[in-house]
């Protein structure tokens, strides 16, 4: 009996047995189908409820005026107006028949009915201006003693029908490669395949011990592999070096580059391009699926529909070019082929095939996970022999599936110490967690990756153990904090600190500014803010517009979204536009949508001064506010109330005192070699000196490291 064929009947074996852990994890997938459906029913109709008595009617025409509404449903009348602008737009085929009803209540069947009569002869007409809806039709079915009126319009998700879909093929089997099903459904049970390498590997970047290791396992694993890149870790250089390993290794293959966020996507296509584009034996023909918009512009020239037009143009000026040299007799012919092509690429089949022609060729693809699953020109039956998912933590069960399915390996890219899934906030809110009971504790917390993580075979996993992006005093914080496992740590700097030191702009890399403010709720908002700590935050920036010598790249970071607007207005107010202040990039946002990048300088305000601290200490949101800078990390806050708070229970944990301890609490102090001082006005980035306006002015000096 051969070890194939042996180890085929072991894991058969194990697949049948409908252990405990396989039937949970069934249950698992198949309550992500409630989700879903749970988003559908609230996301794609909105309602909006209102008194008979309020809408205005005239010669079959019903009017309702926002300023007529009470307060506390104009803005439902806000949303709804909205869900009717899409419907009504020329740049979609929705139908308003289909898509917008009104009824009216009717007291006997306790329901909403119908109110409109219409066939084909009369058909409602829909209205929407700026502040008012108005109805055109035949009102014959409203009834005259009607009080209540509803008006429902319903846009179908295209994303939450794409992962609703994905769902319903992974239970009926519908995957390239049914193995993963069954690694899926039970991780723990799986026992890992090789594939034997073609050649050795021969190297084609500078790469530490574990990025290698993570090359060598993306090569060597048959189906499934999960590698854990923490902050600032190498992890678009181990993608870059494992997409050429893997077209040196069989050139034929097609390979799928997919993240949920296009920027991580653009990111590897980009660089491995740039590096080895034309390097390799078998020519790379990438693609790049997805809306232009939101494409990088060095992406751009590969988005589908670019290359589409730029494909159209080519056999266009193939016709004319032969009609020019050819007899008269051929030449009239390319002048008619001119034409049926034309009118080929005009109807939605013509368009589709091709698309379907296009396709065919490209070797390396491009695109966001639920992006991939448009059935434009047939991009939801491609088919993979490889796909990189990065930013796996990221995504939720329903989008990470989309390019599992179609594939026949899965590379997993993320980390699970990071924030876990944007889930759609409706998904927060009470009236979710008690329709769905199992919402907070399975679907909240913790992210897809997380759990394959931690029940794979340890054959399948690997994590890169070295970090380029932080100095390394800030190196040292995350990893102590975050990183670190039963008193052994797993994060380690692949810089040493003179690698930094001619780069540093103040004398510490992590300093703690005490701000002895006030956290206060906005009205009409549910967040917190604190004006102290905004003003504090702005007069460093000031002075540090005005001291450096060069541009550097700041990021303002907060839990809070109201602390956020409160950060963004007081800049506007010293002169900040278009990100800019004298010679500093300044970026202001949440923490939680600043994962993924990375600047100079960060300056991170706490906000709170009373209340609970669960929020801002969760351990995945704190990691990603610590490990964003290069050289310097800067906290604002209250540094008594932070440091002494407890928490209350078992789930809580205050990791303030353990980061107080690697800052520094002494005054901010500039280094000198990197002051304007030092350099003629002409050689200045920033010729003029940047005003305090209504900021508090911060105390700062210089001083030598």
């Amino acid at each position: 009996m051969t070890l194939p064929f042996l180890r085929f009947c072991i894991q058969a074996a194990l697949d049948i047995n409908d252990s405990p852990e396989r039937l949970a994890q069934s249950r698992f997938y198949q309550r992500w189908e409630q989700v879903i459906a749970y988003q559908r029913s609230l996301e794609e109709n909105l309602s909006l409820e209102f008194p008979l008595e309020l809408a205005q009617r005239a010669e079959g025409i019903l009017t309702l005026q926002r300023n007529r509404l009470p307060l506390e449903v104009r803005e439902q009348f806000d949303l709804v107006s909205d869900k009717l602008r899409e419907v009504l737009s020329e740049n979609n085929t929705l139908n308003p028949d289909y898509c917008v009803r009104l009824q009216h209540w009717d007291a006997k069947r306790s329901d909403y009915i119908p109110s409109l009569r219409f066939d084909r002869r009369n058909r409602p007409l829909y209205i929407r201006q700026k502040d008012s809806i108005s109805i055109e039709g035949n009102f014959l079915l409203l009834d005259n003693d009607a009080q209540m009126l509803r008006l429902l319009v319903s846009v179908p998700s295209a994303s939450l029908k794409r992962q609703s879909q994905a769902l319903d093929d992974f239970f009926q089997d519908r995957l390239v490669n049914p193995a993963l099903k069954n690694i899926l459904l039970a991780p723990e049970h799986y026992l890992p395949e090789q594939e034997e390498p073609n050649a050795p590997i021969a190297w084609a970047s500078t790469l530490d011990d574990s990025q290698k290791r993570v090359v060598e396992l993306a090569l060597r694993e048959r189906n499934i592999a999960l590698i854990q890149g923490p902050p600032g870790a190498g992890k678009t250089t181990a993608i870059v070096e494992m997409l050429y390993q893997l077209f040196c290794q069989r050139p034929n293959r097609r390979v799928l580059v997919v993240s949920q966020q296009n920027t991580a996507v653009d990111n590897a296509l980009g660089k491995f391009l740039d590096k080895h584009g034309n390097s390799l034996k078998q020519p790379i023909q990438a693609i790049r699926i997805g809306n232009p918009e939101k494409m990088s512009s060095a992406i751009q020239p590969l988005g589908f529909d670019r290359q589409h037009d730029d494909f159209l143009a080519e056999l266009d000026a193939r016709a004319v070019e032969a009609a020019v040299r050819l007899p008269e007799a051929e030449s009239n012919l390319c002048h008619i082929w001119r034409t049926i092509l034309k009118q080929a690429t005009q109807s939605r089949a013509g368009q589709d095939e091709f698309f379907i022609t296009l396709l065919a060729d490209r070797n390396l693809v491009g695109a966001t996970c639920v992006g991939l699953a448009t059935n434009k020109g047939g991009i939801d039956q491609l088919q993979f022999d490889v796909a990189i998912i990065d930013e796996a933590g990221r995504a939720t069960v329903p989008e990470i599936l989309i390019p599992i399915l179609r594939s026949r390996k899965v590379i997993l890219v993320g980390d699970h110490y990071q924030l876990p899934p944007s889930i759609a906030p409706l998904l927060r809110e009470d009236e979710a967690t008690q329709a769905l009971g199992f919402l907070r504790e399975n679907f909240l917390s913790g992210s897809f990756f997380e759990l394959m993580f931690e029940r794979l075979p340890g054959e399948c996993r690997e994590v890169l153990d070295k970090q380029y992006r932080m100095a390394p005093p800030i190196g040292d914080l995350v990893a102590n904090l975050f990183y670190s496992r039963e008193g052994q740590r797993m994060l380690f700097n692949g810089h040493p600190d003179s690698y930094f030191e001619k780069s540093y702009l103040l004398d510490e890399s992590i300093y703690w500014v005490d701000v002895k403010g006030r956290q206060q709720q906005p009205h009409n908002s549910m967040s917190q803010e604190n004006v102290h700590e905004a003003e504090e935050i702005t007069g460093f920036l000031i002075e540090l517009a005005n001291n450096v010598n060069r541009p550097t790249s700041v990021a303002v970071i907060t839990p809070y979204g109201a602390q956020k607007e409160r950060l963004r207005k007081q800049l506007r107010n010293i002169g900040w536009q278009n990100g800019q202040l004298g010679p500093l990039s300044i970026e202001v946002d949440t923490v939680d949508a600043f994962q993924g990048s990375e600047a100079d300088v960060v300056c991170y305000s706490t906000v709170r001064t009373e209340g609970g601290l669960n929020f801002i200490l969760d351990r995945k949101r704190l990691n990603v506010a610590c490990s964003r800078a290069k050289l310097h990390l800067l906290f604002f806050g209250d540094s008594h109330y932070l440091s002494s708070w407890r928490a209350k229970g078992k789930d809580g944990f205050n990791l303030f005192p353990r980061i107080m301890k690697h800052a520094s609490t002494a005054k901010v102090e500039f280094r000198k070699d990197h002051l304007k001082a030092s350099m003629s006005e002409a050689d200045s980035p920033a010729s003029h000196k940047v005003t305090t306006g209504a900021a508090r002015t911060h105390s700062c000096s210089t001083a030598s490291r």
